[in-house]
């Protein structure tokens, strides 16, 4: 074989150059689930889905301006913003369905 990168460049396989990287490396470059599987794919959508609502509650239910004292005091101050946007989005899907039954 005459490869012109020398022989750790190129190999006799037909699908041509394999790189072999540590995951441990970089965990956010090399992911070890492949980009295009189904499973990376659900756990995305499911990280996406946890994002919005953390935005959700920060931005739209003033949860990143908490002024409180003490740890309980957080505690059901977080409890009444999540029950304020369940709520809010309980309200919001019932009057699209009247909408679209009407």
């Amino acid at each position: 074989m005459d490869c012109p990168h020398g022989s750790a460049w190129c190999s006799n396989s037909n699908y041509g150059y394999t790189l072999k990287v540590d995951v441990k490396e970089n965990p956010r470059l090399y992911p070890g689930l492949p980009r295009d599987s189904k499973r990376f794919k659900e756990l995305y959508n499911l990280r996406s889905s946890v994002e919005r609502c953390n935005h959700r509650l920060k931005n739209h239910v003033m949860l990143e301006s908490l002024r409180s004292s003490g740890r309980k005091s957080a505690g059901v101050h977080f409890r009444l913003c999540a029950v304020v946007l369940l709520a809010g989005t309980i309200a919001v899907n019932q009057i699209s369905v009247v909408n679209k039954a009407a």
